[in-house]
């Protein structure tokens, strides 16, 4: 690149380069701080179940039958004492979770094998692999830059950056996929540079791997391939066209899993084929860019001053990656943000669905989106007269990143998994009550995260949607696990003294409520104890209706 620095801006650079480095560093400390005292949510306990090799039919037909049994029937199903051997992960993910492909739970399920399956156990591999996110990004800015000072700044804003802490707190994938996104496109350009048939190997190992993490990785291979098609020539595009189609070759066989699952998939998804507005979209849209940045609540307008100058960054870096940058930089940088967006964003548009506004999906994107801004950043560190004030707004940046991530990581509970906030405390109660029983209707994988807050002995009875199993002693019934609008009507079929809410479900976004069509989340559970009926020659002396107990939508009754 032009205006190139000398003398003392060059040392300046220098030691701009080690602070961010330094920076970096910091962030990386950031994924450990207050890391156990996380919400452990229902995502993640179902992958301790993939983890230990079990499936949803395996758990069903043990233990959701309307009988009584303990926490810990339930938990060793997630134990790695019971875990089965590795080739059951992949049976348990190709029969319940085909979407899902099997790198990162075979990771997993290995750790868990050697290091218990704990809560701490459980996110070590997810924790591992986040740090070296930040690794892989800065070694992309600079394959696609040329310049440490464009690698430090890919760094540091990766190391601080809230969407990456956060994924690398949580027992998902989503900080692996990361990692092979900017990991696969440093290979691709060191590859198409160099020419190396050791290093286009590399590159199809890489590019195999990211699809065995999640398949939304094609679109990555989409942009590669439309960079390819746009730069290179003779044995290099040949080359590329080779590592491309072994790493395809190597992923057909789950792709074949895919497809003979794909109704399990369809059912899996359905929840992000409902219909959204545009606005609802581009606002989930504004947000997930932004949470790259700085992690605003979606909807929380108390944060707009600080997102809206950082998405106008972003998008000034987008122009001059597009516009104004070297000709090798402006492909592929459009070809990182059109292949996602043409592939995922636009379907949402057309089709009224709103896939794109999750967050998680979107990571390809907002992974260019971050390198982007690096580059553009470094570029003006580098060339402008007016340094002071870019140094300034860079720091600004930077700052408000790793602001935001230190106080995601001392909040308990994140954006994408609010609907749980309330099972620690429901657990406390439970915990706390006199020989509990807890029932839950229909949703036992609700029950498996809650299941890690329980004590052992805790009884535990879950319930199919079609149980017609017969309550033998109602006072075994202490607490009942179901959204408000269901409870309340058992509430009025068996009398309102006898289900009181005591743990009411965490408070959900109005918004996305709202876009659902419907008076409450389904996910959204409240704790209620119930009191179970008088004696019996009480009752004689009770009205015909208290006489009775029947919850029809639990698909109980009580013995008289």
């Amino acid at each position: 690149m032009a205006g190139q620095p000398v003398g003392r801006g060059r040392a300046n650079l220098r030691r701009l380069t080690l602070l961010f480095v330094a920076l970096g560093v910091a962030g990386l400390g950031l994924r450990y701080w207050h890391d156990a005292s996380r919400l452990f949510w229902t995502d993640e306990a179902i992958t301790a179940l993939r983890a230990a090799g079990h499936t949803n039919r395996e758990v069903a037909s043990a233990l959701v039958d309307g009988r009584v049994h303990a926490v810990r029937d339930l938990m060793r199903y997630v134990d790695a004492p019971n875990a089965r051997p590795l080739g059951d992960v992949v049976r348990s993910l190709a029969l319940d979770d085909a979407q899902h492909p099997p790198l990162y739970y075979l990771a997993t399920g290995a750790w868990m094998r050697i290091f218990g399956s704990s809560i701490a156990s459980l996110r070590w591999p997810a924790l591992i692999f986040g740090l070296l996110a930040p690794f892989a990004i800065a070694w992309f800015a600079f394959e696609l830059y040329g310049t440490r000072i464009a690698a430090a700044l890919g760094f540091a804003l990766s190391g601080l950056s809230p969407l990456l802490v956060i994924y690398s707190q949580e027992a998902r994938e989503y900080g692996l996929w990361a990692t092979f996104v900017a990991l696969a496109s440093a290979l691709f350009l060191r590859a198409a540079r160099r020419n190396e048939h050791g290093r286009w190997i590399a590159y199809a190992a890489c590019a195999t791997a990211g699809l065995y993490t999640d398949v939304l990785f094609a679109t990555v291979l989409v942009s590669h391939a439309a960079y390819a098609l746009w730069r290179l020539r003779g044995t290099r595009l040949a080359a590329f066209a080779a590592s491309a189609a072994v790493a395809l070759l190597a992923f057909a066989p789950w792709a074949v899993v895919m497809w003979q699952g794909r109704a399990t998939v369809d059912r899996a998804n359905l929840w992000t084929a409902s219909p959204w507005p545009f606005s609802a979209l581009a606002a989930k849209w504004a947000f997930g860019a932004g949470s790259a940045f700085f992690d605003l609540e979606y909807q929380n307008g108390a944060y707009a001053f600080v997102l809206g100058p950082i998405l106008i960054l972003a998008a000034c870096a987008v122009v001059w990656n597009v516009a104004r940058a070297p000709a090798r930089i402006r492909r592929l940088t459009e070809a990182l943000l059109a292949a996602p967006f043409g592939l995922l964003f636009l379907p949402d548009l057309i089709l009224h669905a709103h896939r794109s506004s999750v967050t998680r999906y979107g990571i390809a994107l907002w992974i260019a989106l971050l390198v982007c801004t690096a580059g553009f950043l470094a570029h003006r560190l580098r060339v402008t007269r007016s340094r002071p004030a870019w140094v300034a707004l860079t720091f600004a940046l930077v700052a408000a990143a790793g602001i935001s991530s230190a106080a995601d990581v001392q909040a308990p509970v994140g954006w994408d998994n609010r609907q749980d906030a309330a099972m620690p405390q429901m657990a406390r109660v439970v915990n706390a009550a006199r020989d509990p029983l807890v029932v839950v209707p229909e949703r036992w994988t609700r029950a498996l995260d809650l299941a890690f807050y329980l004590k052992p002995e805790v009884r535990l009875m879950l319930l199919p949607s079609s149980s017609s199993a017969e309550l033998e002693g109602a006072s075994g019934i202490t607490f009942i696990l179901e959204p408000d609008s269901e409870a309340q009507g058992f509430r009025a079929r068996s009398g309102a003294d006898r289900l009181q809410r005591v743990v009411a479900a965490a408070r959900l976004n109005a918004q996305v409520i709202r876009l659902r069509g419907a008076g409450s989340d389904p996910d959204a559970l409240s704790l209620w104890r119930f009191s179970p009926p008088p004696p019996r020659h009480v009752r004689a002396a009770s009205p015909p209706h208290a006489s009775r107990v029947r919850a029809e939508h639990l698909g109980l009754r009580s013995r008289s």
